[in-house]
């Protein structure tokens, strides 16, 4: 019968735990924070600590999109830009969570003008098509 160590035994207990308290996966959160070619070795510790903290700031955005969108039953990524355009402290994501505009107004911005800056050229006949009659 093999035998199980003690410290095998409470470091799954452990993890079983961390996993109740969760609702993201940790092992998810570990492979993207390992993505990043700056981390040095973490801690399962600290992998928990992060995924707990992401968790809690879903909440808030969540909590404050809702907020926003003033008695909907849903939360749109309009309700989500106007809490990254208006809270400062979410500034940070407003290359992530830009606020949507129609793509005439981008032209507008970007000075951009489809009739000029065509991509395809216009129709034009093939000179190998073109028939010379001699009579």
């Amino acid at each position: 019968m093999p035998s199980i160590s003690p410290n095998k035994s409470l470091n799954d207990s452990k993890a079983g735990v961390a996993n109740k308290l969760l609702q993201l996966p940790v092992a998810r959160v570990k492979t993207i924070m390992k993505s990043s070619p700056d981390l040095g070795n973490v801690s399962s510790e600290a992998y928990f600590l992060i995924t707990k903290a992401t968790e809690c700031f879903v909440q808030y955005l969540a909590q404050e999109a809702h907020k926003n969108s003033k008695g909907c039953d849903e939360v749109d990524y309009k309700h989500l830009s106007n809490i990254v355009l208006t809270d400062d402290s979410l500034e940070f994501l407003e290359e992530i969570i830009p606020q949507k505009i129609k793509v005439k107004e981008y032209w507008k911005l970007t000075g951009y003008n489809p009739d000029l800056q065509r991509k395809t050229p216009t129709k034009q006949t093939r000179p190998d098509a073109i028939v010379i009659d001699d009579d």
